[in-house]
């Protein structure tokens, strides 16, 4: 017969397997929804003086879209450093167009000088579609140097209506979490206990 301990450490060991696959499965899930429902920037090269665009077919005018930019420049040819360690100035403008061409959400963002530290080196902004169709972002660079801009452009599962956070997307993968942890804690207890009854039975032999 398994002593308790073994028992425990087995049973911990389920629940460390089933949240690892829990996570993975409903993670590999939200990786796919935000994929199909979104338009990922990767480090996307803009010229001084340049724009680059992307486009998103929007069919729910219900949800909020998301658009999330960050701004890097080259330094020294291949080396990426965020704008607030640059010292020279940057503006870029985000700008949303609708299917009639009808601009519907804009936005300037700044990353100056180390003498001014108020500026920021990205945007983190949503706004409802009017219309079903396809919808375009615009990004353009005013400032005097090339610079890379990465984020996210379109659904995100985890804001609802009225940008409200809306958490059941995650709820699959937090259940993982809380299995894989307290799988953890019970093989740590099994072990424990399993180490004390194998010294209790030398104690007696």
């Amino acid at each position: 017969m398994l002593q308790r301990g073994y028992i425990i450490l087995i049973a911990g060991a389920v629940l460390v397997v089933t949240g690892i696959i829990l996570t993975a499965v409903y993670g590999i899930g939200l990786a796919g929804l935000v994929l199909s429902e979104s338009i990922i920037l990767n480090t996307v090269s803009i010229n001084q003086s340049a724009s680059a665009n992307r486009t998103l077919q929007i069919t729910d005018t219900e949800r909020p879209i998301l658009i999330a930019l960050h701004v890097y420049t080259d330094k020294d040819g291949d080396e990426i450093q965020t704008q607030s360690q640059q010292a020279s100035n940057v503006a870029i403008i985000g700008e949303v167009r609708n299917p009639g061409g009808v601009v519907i959400n804009k936005n300037q963002f700044n990353s100056g000088s180390d003498n001014n530290k108020n500026d920021d080196d990205g945007l983190f902004t949503t706004f409802k579609p009017d219309v079903q169709g396809e919808y375009t972002l615009i990004i353009t660079n005013l400032g005097s140097n090339p610079v890379k801009v990465g984020g996210i452009f379109g659904y995100l599962p985890i804001i609802g209506n009225i940008n409200q956070v809306n958490l059941q997307p995650l709820s699959g993968i937090m259940v993982g979490i809380i299995l894989f942890i307290v799988g953890i804690i019970t093989l740590i207890v099994g072990t424990i206990i399993a180490v004390l009854n194998r010294r209790r039975r030398r104690t007696l032999t």
